[in-house]
Parts: structure tokens; sequence; C-alpha cells
């Protein structure tokens, strides 16, 4: 007998640091039981309960522990009383191709648990405004999952517009499972609250953990699914612990909230990995909201390119945006152009320590695996002007360091831009300053060879720009 493991709910700490009239709030999502599965018990053998067919064609027959659905419509419905797996069971989805969807509505106020095989050749949803675990050990081979506290109606499912409504859930979803979609699919966690420390992988696909007050999951480009997103009006907070792959495809977490009293948090701690496979770029993108949001990333963030082509894109964005010590960020491509990794808050400093948002060690790892572009935006009191602040030493020998600033930019350090080939002439290819021309306290620009643009006076650079050959 396994007892249900618990959903658990995130809370937020707020850090707040100041330097030079800097104010940065470091969030920390701190993931705390919260008894909403209490009293529910998963048995080994236990398989979903209660299903009433509303739309479409489907047969469910049980087997031991085993229940197979045969589904021989494009587009089926099915509510269930519960909607549980237990650790020695087994649920197949039988479908007409990996086009065809089935919606599976938990109606009753129990928590789903799938601790055990859950399988499709099609697309399968799983709504249950009460929650979702995903238990350790279990294994999910789908075409692809859609996993939502929040619910969708029987209309928009049955037309393919999947355009989902929190509608006053509060309950979140945690995997600890393999969760596997075919080539080209999608897996996508939509609730208050999304944590994985397990794997979710969809190769050539798309893998989407996302939290708003309504979210609309659609076909984007290069066939790869896209969400819109509309702010919460509850705090919200996506954290992955685990390993989520999509390489060839697109990896998004996305939380947003209304108004500054909120937040959302997006921390990553795990690896994200979209390297580019059969000539698709990958990409990995972070997106807290820009009122008051936070993006805190520490593990590894991949979309480089081992084994052939350009490297992919990779943005981490929020009002607050904080990159710890040893994280691993890489575009690098082995045999063709380096990919990008965009960093977009309101304020943003290098620096070690608490005032930093990222440490020049760091940024410097990070620009011998790719180049880096920070981009300030403009803020309020509390989450910033829009200024970058350079306070720590940077060096690089190779890709370019790209600083655009909605206000000023202030060097109070070295930044040193090595020739990787001294024998030669500087190659534009090779290491690259450029910072925008246009500052609060900036002038006109100064080109040096086609390496560098600085626009900045003496009001705004205190530290200093180093080549180590010709240049300006």
């Amino acid at each position: 007998m396994m007892k249900l493991l618990d959903i658990k709910r995130a809370r937020r700490g707020r850090k707040r640091a100041i330097a030079k009239a800097i104010a940065f709030a470091a969030y920390a999502i701190i993931w705390k039981t919260a008894d909403v599965s209490a009293g529910n018990v998963v048995l080994p053998g236990e398989l979903p309960a209660g299903e009433q067919l509303v739309a479409g064609q489907a047969t469910v027959t049980r087997s031991g522990s085993s229940m197979d659905i045969v589904q021989t419509t494009d587009r089926a419905i099915l509510n269930w009383q519960t909607f549980n797996i237990g650790a020695q069971a087994k649920v197949e989805f039988h479908q007409p191709d990996a086009h065809a969807a089935v919606l599976n509505r938990v109606l009753t106020s129990d928590p789903s648990g799938i601790y055990g095989a859950l399988r499709s050749n099609g697309q399968v949803f799983l709504v249950n405004p009460s929650g979702i675990v995903f238990g350790k050990g279990a294994s999910v081979n789908v075409g692809s999952l859609v996993a939502s506290t929040m619910s969708i109606g029987d209309r928009d499912f049955l037309n393919g517009t999947y355009h989902f409504n929190r509608n006053g859930s509060i309950a979140g979803i945690v995997n600890h499972a393999n969760i596997v979609a075919a080539d080209g699919g999608c897996v996508a966690l939509f609730a208050p609250e999304v944590t994985s420390d397990g794997l979710i992988s969809a190769r050539l696909g798309s893998v989407m953990l996302a939290s708003g007050e309504a979210i609309t999951l659609g076909m984007g480009r290069d066939d790869l699914y896209s969400i819109a997103v509309d702010p919460s009006k509850v705090a919200s907070a996506i954290e992955n612990r685990g390993m989520i792959q999509a390489d060839g495809g697109h990896v998004l977490m996305q939380a947003s909230t209304a108004g500054e009293l909120l937040g959302s948090v997006i921390n990553n701690g795990g690896t994200v990995q979209a390297r580019t496979a059969e000539n698709r770029n990958g990409t990995i993108v972070l997106l807290g909201d820009m009122e008051s949001g936070s993006v805190q990333v520490s593990g590894t963030l991949d979309a480089s390119a081992p084994d052939g082509g350009d490297g992919g894109f990779i943005e981490t964005s929020a009002a607050h945006v904080r990159i710890d010590d040893g994280t691993k960020v890489t575009t690098l491509a082995t045999n063709g152009k380096a990919g990008t990794w965009l960093i977009d808050p309101h304020d943003f400093t290098i620096a070690t320590g608490a005032t930093g948002d990222i440490s020049g060690a760091t940024l410097q790892t990070a620009l011998t695996a790719g180049n880096v572009t920070i981009l300030s935006s403009q803020g309020s009191t509390a989450s910033g002007f829009g200024d970058i602040n350079v306070n720590d030493n940077v060096t690089w020998w190779n890709n370019t360091l790209t600083l655009t600033a909605a206000r000023n930019i202030n060097i109070n350090a070295v930044l040193s831009v090595r020739d990787s080939n001294p024998g030669d002439a500087i190659d534009p290819s090779d290491a690259r300053l450029v910072m925008n021309t246009a500052t609060a306290n900036g002038s006109d620009a100064a080109v040096s060879g086609g390496t560098v643009l600085v626009g900045l006076t003496s009001s705004g650079f205190n530290g200093r720009v180093d080549f180590d050959r010709s240049g300006t």
C-alpha cells in the first residue's frame, strides 16, 4: 500500500541587497507539504475508476491491474471519479494516430497519483483541479501529455482550442517520474505551482511548465507547441531539480502574476537540455513576469550543438534574474556558430556576493561557451531603472558580450577582451564587446576595428576596458 505523496506548495522568501541605489529581490522556492492529499491511498494495482464517456467514442476494458482504452474518434472526453495508477498497474490508450486526443477529467476532490505505467500513441490530457502527482518509479510513455490543475471546457477541447482557466484552483503538480513523449510530441504541465525532480523528455518537441490565470496551448513555429499565458491572481512558482530534455525542440518554463504584491518565481537547479538535433536548433526560455517576477538559475542550461549545426538560444527574463555561482550555460557549437544566451531583467549587476546577480567568473565561463547578451529594461523603483553595473572583472577570448541598458552602464571593474589568435590580426569573429550607444550618461560611440562598440562617458566609466591588440 502506498500513501499518495503530498502536493507541495511554494513559499517565497525575499532578500534585498542594495548597492549603488540598486534594489534586487532574490526569491527562493521552499517547497512545503500541503495537506491536500491526506488520507488518500493508492493501492499497488489500483486503476482509474468511475468513468463516463462524454464525447467521442472510446471503450474501457480492465484485466487485473491493466486497463486498455480504445479510442476510435479523433477526439474523446472521459470524466472520472478518480484517476490513479498504482505502482503495479498499467493504463494504455490506443488512439487512431499521434494527433488524436483524449481528455480525462477528474470530477471529485481527490488528487491523482500516477505511480505505475501510462502509455499512449496519441495525445493524453489529464485535468484534475485538486492536484496531480507523478510518483517516483512511475513510467509515462506517450505521444504527448498535457497534465493540468486548470480546467478546459468540452467545446474548446473538441474544437482543438486548448484554453485552460485556473477557476480558483490552487493545487499543484509534482513530478518525480520519467515522462517521455514521442519525437515531435509535447509534455505540458500547467498549475499555479509546478515542481519536477524527475525526467521530462520530448525530442524534437516541446516541454512546457507554466503557471497563469489562463493558458492557451497551440502550435507555433517549426511545428513546435507554444503557449499564451494570462497573469495569475495568485502567486506562481515553477521549479526544476531534475532533467528536462528537448533536443532539436523547445523548453519553456513560464510563470506570470498580476501585480507587484504577488510575484512569480522560476527556479532551475537541475539540467535543462535542448541541443541542436537534425539541423534544428534548440531553445530554452525561463520567463518570469517583468513586474515583480524572479528567475533563479543554477545547475545547467544546455542549447549547444556537439554533433553539428549552430548553437541554439537561451533566455532568462524577469524583473529580477539571479545566476548562481557554478551555473553552466552553453550554446557552444563544435563545428558551427555559437548561439546566444539572453539575460533580460530590470537592473543587473556583475559582482560577487549578495550584491551581484552573476559573478565575473561565472560570466567568463559562459563566454567560453557562447555569446552573452545582457539587456536591461525600465522597471519601477523597487525592481530597478534599467542599469547594468560591472563591479567584477571579466576576461574572455572568444564570443561576444553585449551590454544594452535602458538607462546606464556603469563600469567599475576591468573588462578584458583577449585575442584568441595572437599571431594574427584581431578577428572580429573571436572576442567582441558591444555596448549600446544611447545610455543616459553616454555619448557618441567609439568604434575600434569592428571589434568593440562603446558609448559611455566618464560619468559611468570608473573601471577599464582592456584589449590585448589594437583597439579603442
